[in-house]
């Protein structure tokens, strides 16, 4: 019988040691497979990534998000904003507030209009969130999914079975 069995230990804002071993069960005793040690500069907390899916969690605020997104890094105009998306700009307003607060967009005056910029760094690192371990313990499983989803591999980050050690981590 084999376990799988992982512990995570967070030491303070970005320092984390992830230790992963399968360990055999019975008379063999518990043999350690794998011991990762995993320095992150800024892992995004659960409650930030929460509050960015809060966000995104209508139709209209993805469709904005999206089209800001298209238009990086210019950015658009809430005027724009409301033509491009057939959004009233008093529902607009509603939807960007939301948005702005949560960090995905950005917002600057320019005499009296506000230009709306999405922050492709942050939605990147909630891509990284997102698929931080996606295969531990299985990167023939992620490597099925990656080739069935379509989409392009160099658009999505590293998987464990093909990518170099970050710094602080062991291979």
């Amino acid at each position: 019988m084999k376990n799988r069995i992982k512990w995570v230990l967070n030491f303070g804002v970005g320092y984390k040691i992830c230790i992963k071993f399968s360990a055999l069960i019975g008379w063999q005793g518990i043999l350690l497979d794998i011991i990762q040690l995993m320095l992150n500069c800024r892992p995004m907390e659960t409650k930030k990534a929460t509050k960015i899916f809060e966000a995104l969690m209508s139709a209209e605020r993805l469709g904005i998000f999206r089209l800001l997104v298209k238009h990086a890094p210019e950015g658009l105009v809430a005027g724009e904003l409301s033509r491009l998306t057939g959004i009233p700009k008093s529902n607009l307003s509603f939807h960007l507030k939301a948005i702005v607060s949560s960090g995905l967009v950005s917002m600057e005056r320019e005499g009296r209009n506000t230009r709306y910029r999405a922050s492709i760094p942050l939605m990147l690192e909630v891509i990284a969130y997102l698929t931080a371990e996606c295969c531990s313990g299985s990167p023939e499983y992620c490597s099925q999914c990656r080739t069935e989803s379509g989409i392009d591999t160099g658009l999505l980050p590293a998987c464990c079975e093909n990518r170099e050690p970050q710094d602080g981590e062991m291979p």
